[in-house]
Formats: structure tokens, C-alpha cells, sequence
């Protein structure tokens, strides 16, 4: 058995898609498996001040994984997370067969496009209390 605690998201909270990718993570993951921290949360700033792989994600430019210890970032944090959701997102990580140099490309004009195309917000979002206890603060 999996402990649900092993799969952490960090995500942009400032960011419009970001947060509604977290929405749509939290519809179709069923089991629960998957916690959250925006990137700007004082859990967040502890657990990347506290590992070395995540020092230069301090700008919020990227989405992070935590997975039973193992740390994804990017295209590959993304295809990791679409692994556990329900049909059929699953069927995204046949990307996995693109270089990563190619993905995190693709990954990386989106990422500083994003405010521009959705928005951001002012604060993190706010969950209500039925998924209060996915997120960590």
C-alpha cells in the first residue's frame, strides 16, 4: 500500500492554469493520492530550501513532484502525475518517448507564457474544507 503522503504537487498558486490543473488533478484522482503545496506556502519554501534538486525553482517557473522520495520537475513531473489520474490521462505518458530536452522546451515556452494566456491571481487559492486536508501549509 502507497503512502498517500509520498505524492506531493508544488504548484504555482498565483497561477490561473496552474490552479485549475490542481482542480482537475483533484477530480480524477479518485484515491486521493496526490497532496499539494503552492510554491509560494511556507511548506513549500521549507522543502525546497531544504533540498538542493529544488534551489534553483525558487522563481515558481515550474511544477515539482515529489514521489516516494524522488523528485520530477517539469514535462516529467507532469507525465508522472497523468500516471495516476483516471482514464484517460494515463494514455498522456506516451509522451514519455520525446527527449526530454524537447518536452521541457515546449514545457518552458508555456511556462513563461501562462500569465499572459490565463491570468494570475493575487493570493493562492483557498480549498474548501471537503479537500482542505490534500493541501499542506
Amino acid at each position: 500500500m502507497e503512502d498517500k503522503s509520498d505524492y506531493i504537487v508544488f504548484f504555482d498558486g498565483e497561477c490561473n492554469f496552474c490552479c485549475a490543473s490542481v482542480n482537475m488533478i483533484i477530480r480524477n484522482d479518485p484515491d486521493g493520492v496526490f497532496k499539494f503545496a503552492s510554491l509560494q506556502s511556507e511548506y513549500a519554501q521549507r522543502h525546497i530550501l531544504n533540498n538542493t534538486l529544488l534551489l534553483g525553482l525558487r522563481t515558481n517557473k515550474s511544477i515539482v513532484l515529489i514521489q516516494q522520495g524522488q523528485v520530477f520537475i517539469k514535462s516529467k513531473a507532469v507525465l508522472e502525475i497523468t500516471r495516476k489520474l483516471r482514464f484517460p490521462f494515463p494514455l498522456i505518458y506516451v509522451f514519455i518517448i520525446v527527449p526530454a530536452f524537447f518536452r521541457n522546451y515546449i514545457y518552458d515556452v508555456f511556462s513563461k507564457n501562462r500569465y499572459r494566456w490565463f491570468g494570475k491571481r493575487q493570493s493562492c487559492i483557498v480549498p474548501d474544507d471537503s479537500i482542505r486536508s490534500r493541501f499542506l501549509s
